[in-house]
């Protein structure tokens, strides 16, 4: 398996870890399922917003604050496709808002393997300003 040095190395200059080229590819695979994920998000695109998820998939939304302090208290809760369809529907048709958009800003991306088949753990920070600017579709 081809391995590379990180770029960050230790006071000593010695490289802290390697990272394997399958490791790369899986990050970068994971970046752009994340940018897919807050493209159609931040583009109003909200009806392609289930299918990044597994059929059972849960999307949970935990304040900073709570997770900190060992608290999972979630504010949302969405347990599977039908029920973020279900919360999509409400925010079409049944909550009124005035018109405005998001923009994720993300970075810092990691995850740490769960299995040697599909399951990762994802960790990133993110920034989601609201405001009523114009967006440029993406081509």
């Amino acid at each position: 398996m081809a391995r590379y040095r990180c770029a960050s190395a230790q006071s000593d200059g010695a490289a802290r870890s390697f990272t394997s080229i399958i490791e790369v590819m899986l990050w970068c695979d994971l970046h752009r399922l994340q940018e897919r994920y807050v493209v159609a998000i931040d583009f109003d695109r909200l009806e392609e917003w289930p299918d990044f998820f597994t059929e059972k998939g849960v999307y949970e939304i935990v304040p900073k604050e709570n997770a900190d302090c060992g608290l999972p208290m979630a504010i949302m809760h969405c347990f599977g496709r039908p029920m973020m369809r279900e919360r999509i529907f409400s925010l079409r048709q049944v909550n009124v808002f005035e018109p405005h958009t998001y923009r994720h800003v993300t970075s810092g991306l990691e995850f740490t393997r769960i299995d040697q088949n599909t399951k990762c753990q994802r960790r990133f920070m993110f920034s989601v300003p609201r405001g009523s600017c114009f967006l440029v579709e993406p081509s």
